[in-house]
């Protein structure tokens, strides 16, 4: 006999689903997935010096501030003189875009998920 939830996903079919391409229960997977892809494409492993790898790095708050770290770190950058480099306000403008971006997409999740009434489920 198969649990509730299995009977339900074998009748739901995909586009039905909050979340395109998988249930919010298979969501660990992805997220770390996810998380490893971005941890190589930000330089945290080594310095990006090829140019498209650095423009990914460049495309994401992860990447600018390690590259802020690594300033930090190993030229013993101050705070005014990444401020007067750019990196520290691409930091935050960076980062002030994928909230607002992030914030957006869980409220339309949010709304999706009552109109389909699928948001008491877990």
């Amino acid at each position: 006999m198969l649990p509730q939830y299995w009977k339900e996903r074998k009748r739901r079919r995909c586009r039905d689903w909050p979340v395109p391409g998988q249930p919010f229960r298979g969501a660990p997977t992805g997220v770390h997935l996810v998380w490893q892809v971005l941890v190589f494409f930000t330089g945290a492993l080594a310095p990006m010096t090829q140019p498209v790898l650095a423009a990914v790095a460049r495309a994401l708050p992860l990447g600018w501030g390690i590259a802020c770290l690594r300033a930090i770190v190993v030229e013993a950058a101050t705070a005014a003189s990444l401020w007067h480099s750019g990196d520290l306000p691409g930091l935050l403008l960076n980062t002030a875009f994928y909230m607002a971006l992030g914030a957006a997409l869980f409220a339309w999740g949010e709304r999706r998920a009552r109109t389909l009434g699928v948001l008491g489920h877990y």
